[in-house]
C-alpha cells in the first residue's frame, strides 16, 4: 500500500519512478529492493512465482515490485515484505533484523557495509530457494496423475481377438511412472542470472595432496584491504583478491 498520504511528494520527485518509505524499521534494505526491481529478467521471474506458503518473500517481493509499477511516482510501502522477512529464521539467525533504531548506540555498532552484502546473499538465496521448491511440487503433482492410456479391455463392446490382445504391449508398462525421478541439475532462473562455478582447491602442506569441490556461486563479497595498507589498491585488485581468496 501506499504511505505518507499527506504528504504531496511531487515536489521531491519529478520522475515516474516510485520510491519506498524509510520510515520503517529494517528500511535499510530498500536501496537493494529498488536495484533487484530494475532488473528485468529478475523482476519478471519474481512476478511470475506462484505459491500457498504464508510468509513466501518471493511472493511478498513481487507484490511489493508490482505496487512499484502502479504507483507512478508514489512512494510504496514495503511493510508486508519487511513482515515477512522478520519471520525468516534464517535472517534472523545471519543478523539481518537490526534492533530498536532508536537507540543510537545499537546504530553506530551496525556495519551497513557487511549488512547489505549479507542481505543481498540471504534474498538471493532464498528467492532460488523458493522457486526451487516450487518447481518440485509441480513436479511432484505432475508424477501423482500418470497420463491416462485407452485400452481395449476398457471398451467391452468391442470383440478383438485375443492374439491382439495377448501380443499387444501394455504401454501403462512400457512407460511406469517413477516417484524417484530427481532433476539431475537444482537450476532455477536465479542461478542461471547470477550463479558463478567456483572451485574450492584444498592442499595439503605436507603431502601436497590436492581435493577440488565445486559449487555455485551467488554473490561475492568484495574483500577490501586493510586500513594499515599505505598504498593505493585498484579495484582490479580488490576484484581478484574477492574471486580468487586465499
Amino acid at each position: 500500500k501506499s504511505g505518507l498520504d499527506d504528504l504531496d511528494m511531487d515536489q521531491y520527485n519529478k520522475t515516474p519512478f516510485s520510491g519506498l518509505e524509510a520510515t520503517l524499521p529494517n528500511s535499510y534494505c530498500n536501496a537493494m529492493i529498488q536495484v533487484l526491481y530494475f532488473l528485468e529478467p529478475l523482476r519478471h521471474v519474481v512476478l511470475s512465482h506462484l505459491c500457498h506458503s504464508e510468509f513466501c518473500l518471493c511472493c511478498e517481493l513481487a507484490f511489493l515490485f508490482r505496487m512499484l509499477d502502479v504507483s507512478r511516482g508514489q512512494p510504496c510501502h514495503a511493510g508486508n515484505f519487511l513482515r515477512a522477512l522478520r519471520n525468516a529464521h534464517e535472517a534472523s539467525a545471519l543478523g539481518l533484523i537490526l534492533p530498536d533504531q532508536n537507540n543510537p548506540n545499537l546504530r553506530k555498532k551496525t556495519n551497513l557495509i557487511s549488512l547489505i552484502q549479507n542481505w543481498n546473499r540471504f534474498i538471493l538465496h532464498q528467492i532460488h530457494f523458493e522457486l526451487l521448491e516450487e518447481t518440485k511440487r509441480r513436479e511432484k503433482e505432475n508424477l501423482k496423475a500418470p497420463p491416462f492410456v485407452y485400452r481395449d479391455t476398457d471398451f467391452p463392446s468391442i470383440d478383438l481377438p485375443r492374439q491382439k490382445r495377448k501380443t499387444r504391449p501394455d504401454i501403462s508398462e512400457e512407460t511406469p511412472v517413477s516417484s524417484n525421478i530427481e532433476s539431475k541439475d537444482e537450476e532455477t532462473e536465479i542461478s542461471r542470472m547470477f550463479g558463478t562455478k567456483q572451485i574450492h582447491v584444498h592442499r595439503c602442506l605436507k603431502c601436497q595432496r590436492e581435493v577440488s569441490k565445486e559449487s555455485s556461486l551467488l554473490v561475492c563479497n568484495l574483500i577490501y584491504p586493510e586500513n594499515e595498507v599505505v598504498r593505493p589498491v585498484s579495484f582490479c585488485e580488490v576484484l581478484s583478491q574477492s574471486l580468487c581468496p586465499q
